[in-house]
């Protein structure tokens, strides 16, 4: 199904990939884990001819699909929601075809050669359009589209319409719909709530074909995988281990401690050998203390290297500078899309040093308020309003601020001298950047070349350093491995400053725990419950997958 030869990658003078070799079988569901920065987006966009190795092959099947972390979804602005899906599956100009035949046939005169003509193709056409599934298509649709949370969104809306989440989750079910023979997926659970990605789990269990899945979500690749792939950060190879997630964390360990008990009695047999060595050479036996060097030698390659703990970033925070004790207003705020009314009527206010959780179904407006309030888009209607010497800090889901050509470092550099207060000097720069892992010639890679992960600790280092006192997050845990989204709790858990969030992540809010909470679309503000982050999307039953979404539309 999927066959992987010695396939290496060189990027920033770093060997990211390393000679790396696997097999996927038919049916077999694989998770893909490593730290960020190790590679795992670098494969799958190699196995997805999205880039090219520096040497290695890869033998795929034709039929299969890709998802990356940042979806670039080529749909048209006006597709409706419906048309995407089926364009997908190769539904839509096939429906075209159909009904440019059927005119074709009614025009044609009867027993001519031109009717002839037109009831073969329309007969091919009629086979291609049943092996696809298109009679059960729209059924099929409706039933993805509800899994995914977005059942509520009328399938008649044009593409341009929908919220930036929406777009996302359209990506993952036109990939999804499609039905591929092999399925790539690159943290698909980014922008799903729990009920979402709940059915993402049934999904891929029922899903007959392959599938290889990177994702941070422990219980994703718990409940869905047969096997491990980890990239090693430091050599670049590929680790393979059987079972789940769980089976793999524990024979990890198991490794590491039979590595360290074989490292230690080796190295017991060496230090005895040594001490024989040096007394043999201290005297007249010479040859044998070199015989047994050499010997010494031997044992040393062969001693075992115990599995290494990834080091987790060391985030922190630089205090922002005082505000005044109402640092944000929001007055009677409305935006609408056309007819879509995203925001109606919202006004809230905040004081200094208060956390709040913006909760909500995707499609309820959670990042057009966000965007509102840092001015990125126009309101219809209403005041947004900040308090004295106050300055917002921005986090974006898309990273769209950050230039992929620009190194890490100037782009660091360039927020810490957007603040009017005085600034960090390189040395200082580099030194803070050191504390969200960008060491060394790190710095200067530039940021088009960085994963998921490191763009987001990018990201949040930059609202660090331009002294923000009022953070706008939106979603800041995508792509984040378990050690950096437990260094961005603690950093934010310790902010002095003001902060509203948009977190998907239940755990992660449950801990963060913010003082209020503003509930959309209905605009209630009141304080942190974790009982508010049970909120379902209207319409939604928490229904599991259907098992008889298959590629040809008939049922298993």
């Amino acid at each position: 199904m999927l066959l992987v030869e010695n396939v290496s990658l060189t990027l920033g003078g770093r060997t990211i990939l390393n000679e790396v070799s696997f097999e996927l079988h038919p049916g077999e569901k694989v998770g893909l884990v490593g730290v960020n920065g190790a590679g795992k987006t670098s494969l799958l966009k190699i196995l997805a001819s999205q880039s090219l190795p520096d040497n290695g092959t890869v033998l795929a099947p034709e039929n299969f699909a890709y998802l990356p972390q940042e979806p670039r979804v080529a749909f048209r602005p006006d597709q409706t929601a419906l048309e995407c899906l089926l364009d997908a599956r190769g539904l839509l100009q096939l429906a075209r075809d159909l009904e440019q035949v059927e005119q074709e046939m009614t025009t044609a005169a009867p027993g001519s050669a031109q009717l002839t003509d037109a009831l073969t193709r329309y007969g091919k056409l009629q086979l291609a359009w049943e092996h696809r599934g298109g009679y059960e298509g729209e059924s099929l649709a409706r039933q993805m589209l509800d899994g995914l949370g977005l059942g509520h969104v009328s399938l008649d809306r044009p593409f341009a319409n929908l919220s930036g989440g929406q777009k996302t989750r359209l990506a993952l079910a036109a990939q999804l719909f499609r039905w591929p023979d092999l399925l790539l997926l690159d943290e698909p659970t980014n922008h799903l709530d729990r009920s979402a990605a709940a059915w993402l789990m049934d999904f891929l269990g029922n899903f007959p074909g392959t599938v290889l899945l990177v994702s941070h979500d422990l219980v994703l690749l718990d409940r869905s995988i047969s096997r491990v792939l980890r990239i090693d950060e430091q050599t670049g190879q590929l680790e393979i281990y059987l079972g789940n997630y769980s089976r793999y964390v524990a024979q990890r360990e198991a490794r590491r401690i039979q590595a360290e008990k074989q490292a230690r009695v080796l190295g017991k047999e060496i230090d005895r050998l040594q001490v024989t060595a040096d007394r043999f050479q201290a005297g007249t036996r010479a040859g044998q203390a070199r015989q047994i060097e050499r010997r010494i030698e031997k044992l040393r390659e062969i001693v075992p290297t115990a599995p290494k703990e990834s080091k987790a970033p060391r985030l922190k925070a630089i205090d922002p500078p005082p505000t005044a004790r109402v640092v944000l207003e929001v007055e009677e705020l409305w935006k609408a899309y056309e007819q879509n009314i995203v925001l109606a009527g919202i006004e809230f206010a905040q004081e200094r040093g208060q956390k709040l959780a913006l909760i909500g179904p995707n499609g309820a407006g959670k990042t057009t308020l966000l965007k509102a309030i840092s001015g990125r888009v126009p309101v219809d209607d209403g005041q947004v309003r900040l308090g004295q010497n106050v300055r917002i800090g921005y986090y974006a889901q898309e990273h769209e601020a950050m230039d992929p050509s620009s190194t890490v470092f100037d782009e660091a550099r360039r927020s810490a001298t957007s603040c009017p207060l005085p600034h960090m000097v390189d040395a200082q720069i580099r030194a803070f950047l050191g504390t969200f892992l960008f060491t060394g010639m790190k710095v200067y890679q530039q940021v088009g070349t960085l994963s998921g992960g490191e763009r987001t600790r990018l990201a949040l280092a930059k609202l660090f350093l331009e002294k923000a006192n009022l953070l706008l997050l939106d979603e800041p845990t995508n792509n984040l491995d378990p050690a950096s989204q437990e260094a961005l709790l603690k950093v934010l858990q310790d902010y002095r400053g003001s902060l509203i969030i948009v977190c998907h992540v239940a755990d992660f809010m449950e801990r963060l725990a913010p003082d209020r909470a503003l509930v959309l679309p209905t605009g209630e503000h009141t304080f942190f419950d974790p009982s508010l982050l049970a909120i379902e999307a209207p319409g939604r039953k928490g229904r599991r997958a259907e098992a008889s979404l298959v590629g040809n539309g008939k049922r298993r």
